[in-house]
């Protein structure tokens, strides 16, 4: 009998001993372990590190299907608090500010109108920034959210610039 404890109690150690090993290259990266990692803290100079690509519209992943679009995404400008990019046709332009660490707004913005075959993303697109009263950074994206906290938007730092 006391053989059959001490090999369940080592057989429970073993157990906790593998749990607690978990290490951070084997959790996921998607949306739903983004909202559960702990933001860090936003300044406008943090978003103004990288240019960022979308990659995630109103919870359906993006990407381009067709050979010579340019992919949609945004810059921010820290020193003049100002945001430019490419919505999927047109460019825009306007102001933003961070508040209280992960307030995102966007002000006075503007875009060029040029007609193109599918303005759908470009529409959705433009809705999500509407929509978007908060940002995180977690690990290695961008995300917006909206008031209720739903992710609107997730994008990825662009090395090279847009």
């Amino acid at each position: 009998m006391m053989k059959k404890i001490q090999i369940f109690a080592a057989f429970a150690a073993l157990l906790f001993f593998a749990a607690a090993c978990d290490s951070p290259e084997t959790q996921t990266t998607d949306a739903a372990s983004m909202q559960q990692a702990e933001p860090e803290q936003i300044t406008q100079e943090v978003l103004a590190d990288s240019p960022w690509l979308l990659v995630n519209l109103f919870g359906e992943e993006f990407t381009l299907e067709m050979e010579g679009l340019r992919q949609p995404g945004i810059t921010f400008d820290a020193e003049e608090g100002r945001v430019h990019g490419f919505a999927g046709c047109n460019q825009f332009t306007g102001g933003f500010s961070v508040a209280e660490g992960r307030e995102l707004s966007f002000t006075q913005m503007a875009s060029t109108k040029m007609a193109c075959p599918d303005m759908e993303v470009e529409d959705r697109y433009f809705k999500a920034l509407e929509q978007t009263a908060r940002v995180s950074l977690v690990e290695g994206r961008m995300q917006f959210e909206d008031r209720e906290g739903a992710v609107v938007a997730v994008f990825f730092a662009e090395p090279d610039g847009l």
